[in-house]
């Protein structure tokens, strides 16, 4: 075969190979996602993003959004643990919002106006 034949050919694989390893790396941070490791999901799917734009992008933005949700919670312990909540306001939107958090997923009558009191909650920051 021609000499130029063969380099197409081989730029045609590398091509091919480099579409694979950004597949992989997209399921990747699926998994890692799964597993709550959210700042190694948000690497992985940024360099995905090469040839996966929208659901690379959107799993990152929701990446963002437990992240925060998960600092938040943590501050929120943070919170609890030294009484912030007794000694100030009980009845404040902040309260409430992270009262209800831990019932999200079992109370399905209540589950949407949980999480729209967490969901304004984090709005205001």
């Amino acid at each position: 075969e021609s000499q130029p034949q063969i380099l197409f050919e081989h730029e045609k694989l590398q091509n091919k190979q480099e579409k694979r390893e950004l597949l992989l790396k997209f399921n990747t941070a699926v998994l890692y996602l799964e597993q709550e490791k959210y700042l190694h999901a948000i690497k992985l799917l940024k360099q995905s993003s090469k040839i996966l734009k929208v659901p690379s992008y959107l799993n990152i933005g929701i990446a963002y959004y437990k992240l925060k949700l998960k600092f938040l919670k943590e501050q929120h312990i943070q919170k609890q643990k030294s009484g912030v909540y007794q000694k100030e306001n009980p009845n404040s939107e902040e309260a409430k919002a992270w009262n209800f958090s831990d019932k999200i997923y079992e109370d399905e009558q209540n589950k949407f106006q949980n999480l729209d009191l967490i969901q304004r909650f984090i709005e205001s920051q």
